[in-house]
This record gives C-alpha cells, structure tokens and sequence, in this order.
C-alpha cells in the first residue's frame, strides 16, 4: 500500500514538474512565434519579409524535428517523452494559423508532422513495430484529416474560440498519437501509465495557448497586443474570427451600460466583375485597397472604431461608445476617399465605389444577431438601388454618380445556346451580350460598370424578335435587379405582349448572396407561370451547401463558366462534379458556357452534360474602331 501510495506521489510530482516546464516553454515560445507572425503576415512593411518568412517556417518544423531527433539520440525514459512531446506541440502549432503560408508551406509541415509520426510507430529505436496494422494507419489518417479541417473557417473558429472543441480536438490528436504507439518507441517504454501521462500534457500545453490567445499574448512594446489570429492575413484589418468574439462583447457592454452602439456594413461594388474581368489577383489588390484607405480614415477620424472583415468583399464597421450621428461625418469621408481614389491593376483603371448600410443599437435589441441583420438589410438596399451609397435606418444618406471612363462605345451579339442530340447539335435559344470598346487598348470587353436596366435589356429583344425572328432568347439580370418588383413586373408585362416568343430565359448572377429567401420560390414561379425560365449564371467558386441546395430545387436551369478568370479551369471542372450531380438529381438543366475547342466538346459529353454554349459555334464580329 505504502509502494502504491509513493508511486502515486512520484507520477504526481513527475506530472507537476513536467506540467510546469512545458507550460512555462510553450508561451515564451508561442509568444515569440505569433510576434513573428504578426510581422509577417499583418505588418509586412519592412525588407527583411523573406528571412522572416524562412524563420517562422523553421521555428514551425525546423526546431520540432531538431528536438525529436535530438531526443532519439540522447534520451529515453519519461524525460524523452516530455520532449517528443513538446516535439510534437511544435509540429500541430502552425495548423492553429488559419491563412499566411502557402500550399508548398502547409504540404512540408504535414510531411514533417508524418515524418514523426511515423518514426515513432516503425523506426529504428522501436521495438514490436506496429505501423502496417490497420488500426494504425487509419489513426495515422485520422490525424493529417484532423490538421487539413484546421484550415477550414468555421472548424478554426470551433477550435480556436471554444474551449469545449479545443479539449476534443487537442484530445483526439493526442490519443490517436500516444494511444497507438508500440511497446517501446524512440526510447521510451510504453504502458497505459505513460500513454495517459504524455496525452494530458499535450493537451494541456495546448489549452494553455488556448488560454492566451483568448487574453492576448503581451508583446515587448508595452501596451501592445499580439493576436496575429485576430487579423486578415489579406487586408489586415480584424478578422471574421475575431468579429464574432468580439461583436457579442461590444453589444453586451453597449446594452449593459446603456452606451450607444453604431454599426456600418460596407461591401465593394461589383466586385466579382473585377474578378471575372482582370482575375483574382486584381481582387486581392482592390480589397487590400480599398479596405486600407477606411482603416486609415478611421485611425484619422475615430481610432476607437474597429474594423473587420466579415465576408469575401464584406466589411463591418463598430463604434462603441458612439451614435451613427456622432461618426456620420467619418463614415462619409471614408467612402469619399475610396470612390475619389485611382485604381489600377497593371496600369489598367478600374472604377472602384463601395456601398454602406448602417444603423443603431436600439433598446429592443436583445440579441446580436438582430442588431446585424437590420444593418445587413441597410446595407442590401444600398446595393438594390443603386450601389455608390450610404443608406441609414432605411434612408438614403449619401449617393454618388460613376466617373465616365474611357469607353463610350457599346455592341450587343447574340450567342447560341446548343444542345447535342443524336450526334448533332442544334440551337435551343440564343443569348443577348453586351460589349464595351475601350479605347485605351482598343478591345472589345465585358462591361465592368455599366448597369443595363430591364427596359433598354427587353428593347433589344424585341429588335432581335422583329430581325431574326428568334422564339426563346436569354438576357442575364444581377441579383438586385432580380429581387426589384419593378424588373419583375416589366418581364411579366413584357410576355404577356408576345406572340412570337416562346420562352424567355433570365440568367441571374449571385444567387447564393442572398439574406432573405422567402420572395425567391414565389418569384420562379409566378416567372415560370409566363414562360420565364430562371438560371443560376456563373457558379465558379461557390459552394453547394445544403441550405443552397434546398432554395435551388425550383431553379429551372444551371451554368457554369468554362473560362473564368476567378479559377483554373481543372479546379472548375473538379468543382462542377456535386452542381452536375444535383441537377442530374433534380432534373434541373445544367450548361458548361465558355466552350472553345473539341476538347472542351469532349469533356462536356464525358461528363453526361448536352448543353452547352461558346465561342465554338461562332465568334461575334463586332466594329473595327480605334
């Protein structure tokens, strides 16, 4: 008994010791790991970013394997096994980093992490290796699936925001690492007594980082805070992450103190045309912009303003302690600034204006979620009348018109629509384009900021019913114009007048963008009821959630992009697998536009797809101007 009751002291104090030490280990190192991080991805002003990028990665890999070498060498016992698993702390780190390192970057961390992982279970300090049983190799699967899901926003948030997800997630690795490793591994004799010993430190050398991220890690400058996962790795202003954490304590203090709380919700216009025109590349740099010139109208105007980033092009402004009357001014200026400011991307202009929807903490607002949705909707009505706005508590602030740019030049064309039936094709409908001619290059291109209303839209469809008698034609809307009652109404009154056009088709963009899905089904319908078919244009990049699949059962047709500029085109075909599969399900009609060649003819039809659309069936001539 007395044997039992030293023994028990002895793993106690063993425990407490190496407790202690790794504790004290993991936040001087984590605090200069995420100092690191902060100078790299958030700050990055300086000329030593390569070195510095070289460091954090060798701090991330580099000093995990040195100490797991180094322990296989010198040391076994307890004491290795303290090591390995600060070793192993090391390699997991940098998966609790959502963003900043690249693809490269994250595939030699997952293979150093295996590379460790796998010494353990066959290496030449192991006795009964156990690495090619099933059970092993599946944990061995378990754990590289548990480091890629880090990656993943909402999986991120989970782990890095709620203590409960972090105790399961750190648990899991842990166990599926110590619980399956053979009878002596690089030194160290296992039994039941050890595996415990060695999980419960890694998990708690892990919540202690929990912990500290959750306070802020205090750098050397007094005053200052690191919390590199608080900040966009792109824009550098405040996180989704840290939004969601840090919006509930804002509300919480505002109705608590009875403080006033103002809110803005901004989003850049026409966005995903900079993206489909110039390419992702273009977008990055407009939201680095743009998102830079409100955060320095802020630290100007109202330094206690925080600023963060909520979604792709979407930004949320919170003032404590101030009304929206009390910063109107800043908010004005701010979206001044970026509409007055020049945009380039590769000496190309690009008109950039941002939209603003903003409101008050009001005293019936018990819950966030109600206090952001009414501000979403603010901002939604800027967008649907007009963009270039300012609109509080459902009022029109401020409006600004387009600068005219270099193009005063437009043409319209009409492209078919094809289907392939019995080893031919034959034309189903056709589509009305649009083009601009820019006379600083001399081109014909995709008009970026433009805003073709439904009247001028339905005037060429009747010019093309009346030339060459066409009876199912295809025009494309934006969302906002999709959702306005007005466009709606003209359509409708627009196919009641008809008698030589069968079926007009409506190819609507940014479908999934939408806040409020209750008009969506009715609308289809009362559409489809006159020969309106509705398509969901331009699928590239978005993913098909359930919610989303649920609201598109009604949807009448599909279309993908072949050729956006936004992706490559193996990662288009690699998305375009679940959209084909739920239309195939749905009998919903699935379209592949942007078809060029006979390889892309090949491809559709290996993939069961007959509709389809492009430059292939004829190319567009348009006026030769200079």
């Amino acid at each position: 008994m007395l044997n039992l009751l030293y023994n028990s002291t002895d793993i106690f104090s063993f425990m407490l010791m190496t407790l202690l030490i790794s504790c004290f280990f993991t936040t001087g190192y984590v605090g200069y790991f995420n100092r690191l991080w902060n100078e790299i991805f958030i700050q990055n002003n300086d000329g030593t970013f390569l070195w510095k990028r070289v460091q954090i990665f060798l701090f991330g890999c580099g000093i995990g394997l040195y100490i797991h070498l180094a322990t296989m060498l010198y040391f076994s016992g307890q004491i290795a096994m303290v090591f390995h698993n600060i070793a192993l702390f090391l390699l997991v780190l940098p998966f609790l980093y959502l963003g900043g390192y690249n693809r490269m970057e994250r595939l030699l961390q997952l293979m150093a992490a295996g590379y460790v992982w796998i010494g353990h279970h066959m290496g030449a300090m192991t006795v009964g290796v156990n690495m090619d049983q099933p059970p092993v190799i599946m944990a061995l699967l378990i754990t590289v699936i548990l480091l890629v899901i880090s990656q993943i926003p909402v999986v991120h948030d989970k782990i890095l925001y709620h203590w409960q997800y972090s105790i399961v997630y750190f648990s899991l690795i842990a166990i599926l690492f110590w619980g399956t490793l053979p009878a002596v591994s690089m030194g160290i004799t296992m039994d039941l007594t050890t595996a415990i010993e060695a999980i419960i430190i890694f998990v708690t050398m892990n919540m202690v980082v929990m912990y500290l991220w959750f306070n802020g890690f205090k750098n050397t400058t007094p005053g200052q805070f690191e919390k590199s996962a608080d900040y966009d790795a792109l824009t550098k202003v405040h996180s989704f992450s840290f939004f969601q954490s840090e919006s509930e304590k804002l509300f919480q203090t505002a109705r608590n103190n009875n403080q006033p709380l103002g809110i803005i919700e901004w989003d850049i216009d026409r966005f995903k045309q900079v993206n489909d025109t110039f390419g992702h590349s273009a977008g990055n740099k407009i939201l680095i912009e743009a998102s830079g010139i409100v955060q320095k109208t802020l630290n100007e105007e109202m330094p206690t303003a925080k600023l963060f980033r909520t979604g792709g092009e979407e930004f949320t402004i919170m003032f404590p302690n101030n009304s929206i009357d009390d910063v109107l001014p800043t908010i004005k200026k701010a979206w001044d600034n970026v509409r007055k400011n020049n945009f380039f991307y590769e000496d190309t202009p690009i008109e950039v204006t941002i939209s603003m929807g903003g409101t008050n903490l009001e005293e019936n607002d018990t819950k966030f979620k109600t206090f952001y949705d009414r501000v979403d909707e603010y901002l939604y009505m800027s967008k649907r009348n007009g963009r270039n706005q300012i609109t509080i508590d459902g009022e029109k602030i401020y409006s600004g018109e387009h600068r005219q740019q270099v193009v005063a030049m437009y043409a319209y064309f009409t492209q078919s629509l094809m289907q392939f039936t019995q080893r031919r094709f034959k034309q189903v409908s056709a589509e009305l384009l649009l083009r601009s001619f820019d006379y600083s290059t001399g081109e014909w291109k995709i008009p970026e900021d433009i805003n073709i209303n439904i009247e001028t839209q339905l005037m060429l469809v009747q010019r093309l019913i009346d030339s060459k008698h066409l009876n199912r034609i295809s025009i494309n809307l934006e969302l906002e114009q999709f959702s306005n009652s007005h466009v709606i109404d003209a359509l409708l009154a627009f196919m009641e007048q008809q008698q030589e056009l069968e079926q007009l088709n409506v190819e609507v963009s940014d479908i999934d963008k939408i806040k409020n899905w209750d008009f969506f089904a009715p609308t289809v319908q009362k559409l489809n009821d006159a020969h309106i078919r509705v398509v969901f244009n331009d699928i590239n990049m978005i993913e098909l959630t359930s919610e989303l699949k649920q609201h598109l059962v009604v949807m009448n047709g599909i279309k993908l992009n072949l050729r956006s500029k936004a992706v490559e085109q193996a990662d288009t075909i690699q998305m375009m697998k679940p959209w084909l599969k739920f239309c195939q399900d749905k009998n919903i009609r699935f379209t592949i536009d942007g078809i060029e060649n006979n390889e892309d003819i090949q491809m559709a039809r290996s993939f069961g797809v007959t509709y389809i659309q492009g430059f292939y069936f004829g190319i567009p001539e348009l006026p030769v101007l200079s």
